[in-house]
């Protein structure tokens, strides 16, 4: 029943990658790289029962399987029936025509991940371009009922992508590479996305952005989270009241003259001159992190594992103001993540203060993000590999911010940084459920970011941008820290004297970026509940 087990997922993945072939280059399977998934409604309704197909099969094993695979088998029932929930009740991909979402994961992992000679990811590159106005033009019989918003921001999109053909030619004709068919398929697209968006003008615009409270529990239910909406209002509500009290004392602390709001203006007065300079200080940043999870105990760092620092591309930018995490493929023999940082100049370099960027440096690489994707790429099971729970992803790298003072990285500057941003991620966990469950409307979910947190107004409104199309994710930064604080102190009080947090720190990073309830049958397994 094992093997049967074993063939039924890998018969899943690769179905899977058939319907997604940008996913399968994201994870390293590149024999499907010159592929583009079709656009068509009928396609999508295709794959959706596809996976109901698969759901019922997994369902169906009755036989016992060994423990690790019972745990698997669990995840994966759990983690379709949640993916046939969004896209048979919430249903976005009839409401959002954002193409970005889909052509930039088929382009930039070919670009960004060097796994073969540029020349031949530049042919993977302008085949996909090639079947681009293609997809466009399908993808229009998906959207059935816009929201307005997300018309505006697909808009805003498209308009930026062809400046991403531009930089791919550009590095191409650097290393000496005919560009001709890339040009040509670059100019075809972009054609065709400003077609799309004179589409998009015609269309009537009569959805709402948000889920309505039925849906959002639902949601909650469905990720196996635990908590109901109004339960994590009230965490969100309490952790906002105690960080507030926390950052007014430690401002007293530091310079009892000024309020909390004035050191926090005082740290991000001392950064980096230039945005060259700010990548550097992140690359030292991240190299000094590297060494203290290894040479302090945190956790075990992984064979092969590797890290560069790189400008976000320009089409990223107004999405990604800051900067973001792009993990190395599960197949890919280079474990090498990338860490894009978006320039700035002038007065937005106060983003990146010093304080910040070591904050920044633990969340997204070590032993943050970077550490966990890497451990996670490297567990075997397929199952594993095709979950990812934002609550335990984003989880853990809060916890780390939190965590890493008792390694070293306590001084006063960070601990008022990491209060801040607890602050913002509990900020995040009210707007969250407010907007999503009725009880606040977007203009003042971006007055809530500004008051609370003291962010520029045109950050505030990218967030809130964001926060519409994902919900349930921005609740799972601080939600995830407090599962995983506890979680840590339940192992804590399990294990007495044989705890160690290396070894706790090791068994959750190599588990795979699971459910907590389903993490905590693999903490069973290892006897350590």
């Amino acid at each position: 029943m094992n093997e049967e087990f074993d063939f039924l997922v890998e018969g899943w993945l690769h179905s899977l990658m058939e319907f997604r072939p940008q996913a399968a280059t994201a994870i390293g399977l590149h024999q499907y790289d010159k592929k583009m998934p079709s656009g068509t409604k009928e396609s999508l309704l295709k794959f959706i029962e596809t996976r109901s197909v698969y759901l019922k099969k997994f369902q169906s094993i009755k036989e016992p399987l060994s423990p690790d695979r019972q745990i698997d088998c669990k995840l994966l029932i759990s983690t379709l029936k949640y993916n046939l929930f969004k896209e048979r009740e919430i249903r976005q991909w009839e409401k959002d025509p954002d193409l970005l979402q889909i052509i930039s994961p088929t382009l930039l992992p070919l670009f960004s991940r060097e796994f073969a000679p540029f020349e031949n990811r530049l042919e993977s590159i302008t085949a996909r371009l090639s079947k681009c106005p293609q997809f466009i033009e399908e993808f229009k019989s998906r959207i059935a009922n816009p929201v307005g918003l997300w018309v505006i921001m697909a808009k805003e999109a498209c308009n930026s992508l062809p400046l991403f053909f531009q930089v791919i030619s550009h590095t191409a004709k650097e290393k000496g590479l005919d560009t001709t068919e890339l040009d040509e398929a670059s100019a075809k697209t972009a054609d065709a996305l400003s077609e799309y968006v004179g589409w998009l003008d015609t269309l009537p615009c009569e959805e709402e952005p948000f889920l309505g409270r039925e849906l959002f529990e639902k949601l909650l239910k469905m990720r196996e989270i635990g908590f109901r909406a109004d339960e994590i209002l009230k965490l969100g509500e309490d952790y906002l009241k105690k960080e507030k009290a926390h950052l007014k004392n430690l401002a007293s602390k530091v310079d009892p003259s000024l309020s909390g709001e004035q050191v926090r203006a005082r740290i991000r007065q001392d950064h980096p001159s230039t945005f060259e300079a700010v990548l550097n200080e992140y690359k030292k940043a991240i190299t000094k992190m590297r060494a203290l999870v290894c040479e302090k105990g945190f956790a075990t760092l992984p064979e092969g594992e590797h890290l560069t620092v790189q400008e976000t591309p320009a089409f990223l930018r107004h999405i990604m103001p800051v900067g973001f995490y792009i993990l190395p493929g599960v197949f890919e023999k280079d474990q090498t993540g990338t860490f894009f940082i978006t320039p700035v100049e002038g007065e937005a370099l106060a983003e990146h203060n010093y304080t910040a960027i070591l904050n920044i440096a633990v969340h997204e690489t070590y032993p943050g993000h970077h550490l966990q994707a890497v451990w996670s790429n490297k567990n075997p099971s397929l199952a594993r590999m095709l979950s990812f729970a934002p609550e335990f992803g984003e989880g853990w790298a809060h916890y780390c911010e939190e965590r890493i003072h008792d390694y070293g990285l306590n001084n006063a500057n960070m601990q008022i940084v990491q209060t801040m941003n607890v602050i913002f991620r509990a900020v995040r966990m009210i707007i969250d459920v407010k907007l999503h469950c009725g009880e606040m409307t977007f203009d003042e979910a971006i007055q809530f970011l500004e008051k609370e947190t003291g962010m520029e107004h045109s950050v505030a409104v990218a967030e809130v941008k964001r926060y519409t199309k994902t919900p349930g994710y921005p609740l799972s930064y601080l939600l995830g820290k407090h599962l995983m604080m506890q979680l840590q102190r339940e192992v804590k009080e399990h294990l007495e004297d044989k705890y160690s947090d290396r070894e706790f720190h090791d068994v959750v990073l190599q588990a795979g970026i699971l459910p907590f309830a389903h993490l905590r049958e693999v903490l069973k397994l290892q006897g350590m509940l």
